[in-house]
């Protein structure tokens, strides 16, 4: 969801977020979900997905604002 309209483009997601900044209707919150395919093993899975998440931290709080 971005600015209240559901989309997996990424060029449309900008259109929409620029859209609310521009009539200042942006709510200020931030999603941002990971999963694991069906891994047949799934420790090694996991811990990719936190090796990813340990790299990923400081763009992903800056991207939302954060840190």
């Amino acid at each position: 969801m971005v600015a209240g309209q559901s989309t997996a483009n990424p060029l449309l997601a900008k259109l929409y977020e620029a859209r609310a900044r521009v009539l200042r209707t942006s709510g200020g919150a931030a999603l941002i979900a990971l999963a694991i395919d069906n891994a047949e093993d799934i420790q090694r899975a996991s811990a990719r997905l936190q090796e990813f998440l340990i790299a990923a931290r400081r763009p992903l709080n800056a991207s939302v604002g954060g840190e």
